[in-house]
């Protein structure tokens, strides 16, 4: 006779619930995230930045940087306070950096040569330069959190923080450097995208990896001798912060679609524009492009054999540039133009020049940025020259109003400008529209969305209508709030025509900048510093 299994009821009792199991579970894979050693714990760290690298454009999978940088913070929990754990932190956000980057900036790898003054030499250096800075730049935010770290769940709060610290800094120091910031996941989520009006760029990034770390705040730091998958805090406290942050995305979100839903009201008659690509506009005396309508005011016209040539400075090339469009009274073109090899600067020097014309071929204002390498020049190197017909030839750094009659007043901007978040508009004399040309020739076609991307939420931060266009390369027209009136697309040679849109009241971030982002920087900062120094005190008293 064979003895009967009976179930013992107080496996009834202590089964845990599926979602205490799923955090044992978790915190079992953390456990084993945070031992990893050597190799190991590199090539984890440069597959977790191959991943991250998928929410930027052209894919837009923002999850990934949840599991990018949940196994960050777990491999920062097993490091310690020795000079060797701080070498490992660095060499572990230089892995991340190196996926990272290399998914987000690949097209740097794919320039022509014949886009760099000094040949593939000088490109080698400036993509090698570019892509060993963003990824020290990743260390560096990676070493600064494991300097704060802390044991309890505000740790993964410290690595964002970190990041976007680091991040701020390097878009305001390298001509790329506002390339794949985390807040670019979002450019194509429009209703997320709005809260940029108040806290710009930077701002939504940190809204976003606090909600990204949220995962790996729930999960108990498993160096510390407590039961794996549980909190030392207790069960709600982990879920606090992050959770505060997931809801201000929602929040961000639901906001968004209602400022979206809100009605433009028009002022006054409207702009009719086209912008012309490629070569239905020429350089040279090959006739006109057509007549198009009667009722067009403005044309953005984008030539497409102007490589090398310098419009601006030729005469002969200005009169026949305007012959072709007879009778409009603002004529626009874009010359990608380079220094000559004996210039007293130095030959490694990129120019890129846009101008504005009137129906005779008279400069009415033109704008260059001078570069001395591509990719890696830092803001505060090389002087932005502006020139207007009203005031004569000036040397400024930064943006600039242009008024020449015929049209709404504009800023103009070059691809490299419009990057820069906060540095695109007048701050004494804002304009009612932005002009952005640029020659995308030499990106692949996911930094050509991300190019796009610029466009968008300048828009949307500033509350100004802008308009981009370049030989190649995405041509748009978006509204004040991020919404594309017109597109076309890289391949295509059309033309675009439609009115102008209007411009909005300022909006928060166009009036004081970042400092929106450094207060909430501030405070979150704070928040963290409150939470690290009572844990600190309850461990003690235990």
């Amino acid at each position: 006779m064979t003895a009967r299994l009976r179930r013992d009821p107080v496996d009834t009792v202590t089964r845990r619930p599926f979602f205490e199991d799923a955090l044992h579970a978790l915190g079992r894979i953390a456990h084993r995230v945070a031992y990893t050693q050597g190799w190991t714990r590199l090539g984890l760290c440069l597959a977790a930045g191959l991943v991250g690298g998928l929410a930027q454009a052209p894919i837009y999978a923002v999850p990934a940087l949840v599991l990018a940088f949940t196994v960050m913070v777990w491999v920062l929990d097993g490091l310690d306070e020795s000079l060797q754990g701080r070498i490992g932190a660095f060499l572990a956000g230089l892995a991340f950096g190196a996926g990272y980057f290399g998914v987000v900036l690949h097209w740097v790898w794919l320039v022509p040569s014949g886009f760099v003054a000094g040949g593939t030499v000088a490109l080698i250096f400036a993509a090698l330069s570019l892509f060993l800075l963003t990824a020290a730049s990743s260390g560096l935010a990676v070493v600064a959190a494991h300097f704060l770290w802390s044991p309890g769940p505000e740790r993964a709060a410290t690595l964002a923080l970190s990041w976007i610290a680091v991040e701020w800094l390097r878009a305001n120091l390298l001509s790329t450097g506002s390339w794949a910031l985390i807040g670019y996941v979002w450019a194509d989520v429009l209703p997320v995208l709005q809260v940029t009006a108040a806290i710009g760029v930077h701002g939504l990034g940190l809204l976003t990896l606090l909600a990204a770390v949220s995962l790996a705040a729930a999960i108990a730091n498993p160096t510390l001798r407590t039961q794996i998958g549980q909190t030392p805090a207790g069960r709600g406290l982990p879920f606090l912060w992050p959770g505060a942050a997931l809801v201000a995305l929602l929040v961000c979100a639901g906001a968004g679609s209602y400022r979206l839903s809100e009605t433009v009201v028009d002022v006054g008659p409207p702009t009719t524009l086209r912008i012309d690509r490629n070569d239905l506009i020429t350089c040279d005396d090959r006739g006109p492009s057509g007549p198009g309508r009667s009722d067009i005011r403005m044309i953005i016209a984008v030539p497409g054999d102007c490589r090398g040539a310098r419009p601006m400075e030729e005469p002969r090339r200005l009169q026949a540039l305007a012959n072709q469009v007879p009778g409009v009274p603002l004529f626009a073109v874009l010359a990608d133009t380079r220094w000559a090899a004996d210039d007293p600067h130095g030959p490694l020097r990129v120019q890129k020049a846009v101008g504005v014309f009137d129906g005779r071929g008279t400069i009415l204002a033109s704008h260059t940025r001078v570069q001395r390498l591509p990719f890696v020049d830092p803001w505060f190197g090389p002087p932005t020259r502006s020139n207007a017909a009203d005031d004569g030839v000036t040397v400024a750094q930064g943006a600039r109003t242009y008024g020449p009659g015929g049209v709404p007043e504009f800023g103009m901007l070059t691809g490299l400008d419009v990057a820069i978040s906060g540095g695109v508009v007048d701050p004494k004399r804002r304009p009612h529209w932005l002009l952005v040309l640029s020659d995308d020739g030499w990106l692949a076609a996911g930094a050509k969305r991300q190019a796009l991307d610029f466009a968008r939420i300048r828009a949307v931060e500033e509350g100004l209508p802008v308009l981009r266009a370049g030989p190649s390369g995405f041509a748009a027209v978006v509204d004040g709030k991020g919404r594309f009136l017109a597109v076309e697309a890289p391949q295509s040679s059309g033309s675009i025509e439609t009115s102008l849109p209007t411009a909005l009241a300022p909006t928060w971030f166009s009036r004081y900048g970042n400092l929106s982002f450094l207060g909430l920087m501030t405070l979150s900062a704070a928040g963290v510093f409150a939470a690290a120094r009572r844990g600190s005190v309850r461990v003690r008293a235990a």
